[in-house]
C-alpha cells in the first residue's frame, strides 16, 4: 500500500505527462520502486526523451549519464535494469508484455528501453493529436 501511495504521489505532483505515463507503465509491467532498476529505467527514459533515442548508445551515452545522476557505477545501472526486466518478465502483466514484446522472449536492456521509449513517444503524439482535434473541432 505504501508503494502505491508513493507512486500515486509522484504521478499527481505535476511534471511531465510522459514520465507519468512511464511510471504507470512500469507499475503495470510489475516493476516497482523497491528496485533500483525502476529508478534507473525512469532516468534512462527521461534521457532518451530529452536527447532523442535514435542515435543513443546504451553503454556509451545512456548508462554513464544514469550512473552520474544516481551517483553509482555503470555496471550497477546495467545489472539493476537487467534485474528489473527479469522480474517483470517472470511476474509481470503478461497481456501488456505480449503487446510490447510479441516475440515472447525476454528483451535485452536496450530493446526494453527502446521499445518503452517508442511506446511513450507514440502515446504522447496520439494525445497531442487528439487535443488538437478537440481544440479545432
Amino acid at each position: 500500500i505504501m508503494l502505491y501511495l508513493e507512486c500515486k504521489e509522484y504521478l499527481f505532483t505535476g511534471g511531465d505527462r510522459t514520465m507519468n505515463d512511464a511510471v504507470q507503465l512500469l507499475l503495470q509491467l510489475g516493476i516497482t520502486s523497491k528496485y533500483n532498476g525502476y529508478w534507473f529505467i525512469l532516468t534512462a527514459l527521461e534521457i532518451m526523451a530529452e536527447k532523442g533515442d535514435s542515435h543513443m548508445r546504451i553503454t556509451k551515452d545512456i548508462y554513464p549519464e544514469v550512473a552520474r545522476r544516481h551517483s553509482t557505477s555503470v555496471s550497477n545501472v546495467d545489472r539493476s535494469i537487467r534485474t528489473a526486466i527479469s522480474i517483470c518478465w517472470d511476474a509481470g502483466c503478461f497481456s501488456r508484455l505480449d503487446k510490447l514484446f510479441p516475440s515472447g522472449r525476454r528483451p535485452s536492456n536496450y530493446d526494453f528501453l527502446s521499445t518503452v521509449s517508442t511506446y511513450l513517444h507514440l502515446r504522447r503524439i496520439r494525445r497531442d493529436c487528439n487535443r488538437e482535434i478537440l481544440e479545432t473541432g
